[in-house]
């Protein structure tokens, strides 16, 4: 699954090599990141088949992550899902995704 590749970025390390190592033995490609500084650049360099954002990353928040997402014509077509304390309120549990058309 090499185009099956998914990105995370979330603040607590532990948490990431957690679901880092459960995606990995799902067989996709796991790219994480720890903070939101580049994150959205990963997303249009990376191509990932999703991006997993933590809203209350440090510094450059997961909203931020996702809205430049959302404004750079490279990141079309990217599925994001931000989910965590901070998300705002959707119709699932509390995550919001969106999918650039």
């Amino acid at each position: 699954m090499a185009d099956d590749k998914i990105l995370i970025v979330h603040p607590e390390c532990m948490a990431l090599v957690e679901l880092g190592a459960r995606l990995e033995e799902s067989g996709h490609g796991v790219i994480e990141r720890t903070v939101g500084i580049g994150a959205a650049a990963a997303v249009v360099r990376e191509r990932p088949a999703v991006t997993i954002v933590h809203a209350g990353m440090p510094l450059v928040p997961g909203r931020d992550v996702v809205e430049a997402v959302k404004r750079s014509w490279a990141g079309r077509g990217a599925k994001v899902l931000l989910y965590g304390p901070r998300a705002p309120r959707g119709p699932a549990s509390g995550s919001v995704t969106w999918s650039a058309a």
